[in-house]
C-alpha cells in the first residue's frame, strides 16, 4: 500500500472515531436526561433533542396498552392534530411499523426512501 493508501485509510479510521465519540456523546446525554426525566414533557425533550443531534426531522414513541380497549399514548414532535388522529382512529392497530415492531425484536429500517435504496444497492451488486 502507497503512503496515499495508508493516508487514505488513516483518515478514514479516524472519522470513524470521530462519529463513535459523537454518537457515544449523544447517547450519554440521552441517558442523563431519562434519567432526571420526572413527567412525560421532560421524557419528550430528551427525545427530541437525541432526534435532533442524530439529524431526524421527527421522532414518535407510541406506548401500546396492555389492557384490551385501552388508549395507546404517544409522545412525539409530529403536530399535535396528526397524533390527535392517529390516536382516535386507532391506526396502530393496522399501521405496518407498529405491527412489525411488535413482531420482532430487533432494529429495522422503514420509510419512503427506503425501497428507492434498496433498489440502488442491489442494481450496484
Amino acid at each position: 500500500m502507497g503512503l496515499r493508501g495508508i493516508a487514505g485509510s488513516f483518515a478514514a479510521i479516524m472519522i470513524s472515531i470521530e462519529t463513535t465519540h459523537h454518537m457515544d456523546r449523544i447517547f450519554q446525554n440521552f441517558i442523563e436526561h431519562l434519567s432526571s426525566a420526572r413527567d412525560h414533557l421532560a421524557l419528550r425533550d430528551a427525545m427530541a433533542e437525541t432526534a435532533a443531534a442524530l439529524e431526524l426531522s421527527c421522532f414518535a414513541y407510541l406506548s401500546m396498552p396492555h389492557q384490551p380497549g385501552a388508549i395507546a399514548r404517544v409522545i412525539s414532535t409530529y403536530p399535535v392534530a396528526w397524533t390527535t388522529r392517529y390516536l382516535e382512529s386507532h391506526f396502530e392497530r393496522f399501521d405496518p411499523v407498529i405491527i412489525r415492531a411488535l413482531s420482532r425484536s430487533e432494529p429495522f429500517e422503514w420509510g419512503l426512501e427506503r425501497g428507492s435504496r434498496q433498489r440502488s444497492f442491489e442494481s450496484q451488486s
